[in-house]
């Protein structure tokens, strides 16, 4: 059965990676990459802005990571309240419930903790370098 959700999310996944990139195919013409700059083929590809700032691009990965966090946390307390509210009486299944969506409380009391300190850490260190 898990090998079957594995290749079933492989599947997905390659799916729509081949989807969306089939249409940047389309508009763009690869053989040009070859002879043309960069800053050309980038032009054509859509890329307005070259100048990347890494500062807002490190904010985006931590965003991401974060948004899928938590994702995972919402779905850690949907599996826990379905298993409490599916226990029919039986003690043991309940206080499974209980310690995985305590354990689910307790990870994002860490992650929003660890995204404090590093907040507060990173604006104390920019604003000591700035001045």
């Amino acid at each position: 059965m898990k090998n079957k959700i594995i290749k079933l999310f492989f599947l997905l996944f390659s799916a729509i990676l081949i989807l969306s990139s089939g249409k940047n195919l389309l508009a763009a013409n690869l053989s040009d990459a070859f002879k043309k700059p960069l800053e050309d083929f980038s032009d054509q590809a859509g890329y307005q802005n070259k100048n990347v700032n890494i500062e807002l691009f490190i904010a985006k990965i931590i965003q991401t990571i974060l948004s899928f966090l938590g994702v995972i946390f919402l779905i850690l307390m949907l599996y826990g309240g379905y298993l409490w509210m599916t226990d029919r009486g039986n003690a043991d299944r309940m206080a499974k419930a209980q310690k995985v969506m305590e354990a689910a409380v307790i990870g994002l009391i860490i992650v929003v903790g660890a995204y404090a300190i590093s907040y507060f850490v990173v604006n104390a260190l920019s604003k000591d370098l700035l001045t």
